[in-house]
């Protein structure tokens, strides 16, 4: 039986369920009761109509039953339709919302959160298992409507499984020997019932048990297989990589090793569906040849009437099969439970960092100064500092440039202070004040920031630089043309309102990786925010287009607080200062043309390295 884990768990399912769709759940019962309900109806109107014909052969009643039982049967059905409908429609919005769930899950995550790699395979997980085993609240529901179905069927067939008996035992008891043939009977009977369901009991589990463990095994190799049938090919990169290193051969191998993979997996499956349903079907036809023998000896003997051989015998077959579904139910409810479970654990994945409750003033031309207190900072899968007690203040409109090689903490810098993360130690001040006692939605108002990974939606232009679907389209060209696509702009037909990649949208226009960095930027542009962030956002474009983006920043910000980060030491020349990062510190700071005259300094070297190549 279900524990009580598994009921907490459950009845958890049912109240996401009715949370997403207030009705769904009342309507797929009363869709499982009517549904129950007309076999047991036509089952017992038949043996009437075959009584009629046996017996009293009376036209007018016969002729009445016919119609009575199309009637209420047209009416059923009818009925049981519509509700199928409105549950059809109401489960595909109800998947809708699973997905919804998730997704808003992952936005409302803190960024640490999302780049946890336990915390992706969870979301993973509930994904694949969702795609190939069906599991999640949609499955719930069915579950839910199964045994509220077989329910509703053992209850209807109880009436008449009972009767039979009695109509036994009133022929039989007359004394101590009927007695003692009415308790064999229904002794044997029940025996043979009890061991039947408890071996269909136990097949339904192992095989529950074995495809849930076989899935478990399988979610790894579907998820390579989806990778490289779906989003490897799917790309114009890959096209390009496969067709110059001729790696045909290397993906027919790959193919060849995830296509047998998943032919023994479902293999395996369908092999324990018909060793475990082959077994069950086998003890079910046994159980319903005993109940036919016995109702048709009871009928011969004159205790029951031809009619009733149907109604009786229908009726305890549909008792058994009852049971057996709401056994099968039973199990799959179990099964899907650990699905539901993962689910929870999901979405109870408890926020880390301080939300904070602190406003900051909504006038954009509020003085901002920032300082970093003796941060420090590794990431949490990592024991290593990527930051170490580092010290520096922005103030209002400076112009600050960070360069260092590979892994000198630059971008975890930017990270920090956007607040993705928060420092291992000490902290980081806006005006004076801890950024995380701000609210994060008042502190991101704050920031206009273009990442180097920055990523472009299959939307229209003015939609991708607005992050809005309704945006300013006056304002969108602007930031456009500011940020180097003007020319562009102006061989579009639909202008800002033209879509971008075709693999969604056949009329869909491709920008080269050049334009596509230059359209991320329109997007900081766009925001206007009194701090401008640029983390490397221009390695696709050449020197001097990148020199050239980076001189309309400087004139655009102005006033402004920019942070600008960029290998290419030629760009940061007009900065204020530049700081030099090199294993999580700063190790100098200054003006290009100072920094230059630190003899064996990095920032020298640097621009001695880059400059070389170019004389």
């Amino acid at each position: 039986m279900i524990n009580k884990q598994e009921i907490r768990i459950l009845v958890q399912g049912l109240k996401m369920i009715t949370q997403q769709q207030k009705w769904i759940l009342p309507i797929s019962g009363l869709n499982a009761i009517i549904t129950s309900s007309s076999p047991f109806f036509s089952l017992y109107m038949t043996a009437l109509i075959i009584d009629e014909l046996a017996y009293a052969k009376r036209l007018n009643w016969l002729f009445f039953y016919v119609i009575l039982t199309i009637v209420v049967q047209l009416v059923l059905h009818l009925v049981t339709c519509g509700l199928t409908r409105i549950m059809e429609i109401k489960e595909e919005i109800l998947s809708k919302q699973q997905d919804e769930i998730l997704m808003n899950k992952a936005i409302d995550m803190d960024y640490e959160q999302l780049c946890d790699p336990k915390i992706g395979n969870l979301r993973r997980n509930l994904e694949e298992i969702n795609t190939i085993h069906g599991g999640g609240l949609c499955n719930l529901l069915k579950q839910y409507e199964s045994i509220i179905l077989n329910i509703s069927t053992i209850i209807m067939t109880t009436y008449f499984t009972i009767s039979l008996f009695m109509a036994y035992a009133n022929n039989q008891v007359s004394g101590e020997k009927g007695w003692i043939s009415f308790f064999l009977m229904f002794g044997s009977f029940f025996l043979m019932f009890t061991a039947a369901i408890s071996l269909i009991k136990r097949n339904s589990k192992k095989l529950e048990e074995r495809q849930f463990e076989q899935l478990n095994q399988f979610v790894l190799y579907n998820r390579l297989w989806s990778y490289y049938s779906n989003e490897y090919l799917d790309t114009n990169q890959a096209g390009k990589d496969i067709k110059i290193y001729n790696q045909k051969h290397l993906i027919e191998e790959v193919f060849n090793k995830q296509r047998d993979i998943k032919s023994t997996f479902i293999n395996k499956v369908a092999g324990y569906n018909g060793y475990f349903n082959g077994i069950n079907a086998g003890i079910l036809l046994l159980v319903y040849g005993f109940i036919y023998i016995f109702t048709c000896i009871q009928a011969i003997n004159g205790i029951i009437s031809i009619g009733d051989i149907v109604k009786y015998a229908g009726s305890i077959n549909r008792f058994i099969g009852g049971v057996t579904a709401l056994i099968i139910a039973e199990e799959k409810v179990k099964k899907n439970n650990k699905y539901i479970e993962l689910l929870i654990e999901y979405l109870n994945i408890p926020q880390k960092k301080e939300k904070g409750a602190k406003k900051i003033r909504n006038d954009i031309g509020g003085s901002y100064r920032i300082e970093f207190r003796n941060v420090s900072f590794h990431y949490p899968e990592s024991k290593q500092y990527a930051i170490k007690n580092l010290s520096v203040s922005i103030n209002e409109g400076e112009h600050l440039a960070i360069v260092g090689m590979n892994g000198s903490g630059k971008t975890t810098f930017i990270k920090l202070l956007c607040r993705l993360y928060n420092p291992t130690a000490g902290k980081i001040l806006l005006n004076g004040v801890n950024i995380t006692e701000y609210e994060k939605k008042e502190y991101f108002k704050l920031l206009s920031v273009v990442f180097q990974d920055y990523k472009l939606f299959p939307m229209s232009i003015g939609q991708n630089i607005s992050g809005t679907l309704k945006f300013n389209s006056e304002k969108a060209k602007i930031s456009l043309r500011k940020a180097g696509l003007g020319k562009k702009l102006c061989e579009l037909q639909q202008g800002v309102d033209s879509i971008l990649n075709r693999e969604y949208e056949t009329k869909g226009i491709e920008l080269s990786g050049g334009e596509s960095q230059k359209l991320a930027m329109a997007r900081a542009l766009y925001k206007d925010a009194p701090i401008v962030i640029l983390d490397e956002p221009t390695a696709a474009l050449d020197p001097i287009a990148e020199y050239d983006i980076y001189t309309r920043f400087n004139d655009f910000v102005n006033e402004k607080t920019a942070i600008y980060i960029s290998h290419r030491l030629s760009s940061c020349r007009f900065c204020d200062c530049i700081l030099v990062f090199d294993e999580g510190k700063i190790i100098q700071a200054g003006k290009h043309n100072m920094l230059l005259k630190d003899e064996g300094g990095l920032y020298q070297r640097l621009w001695q390295a880059q400059s070389q190549h170019y004389f």
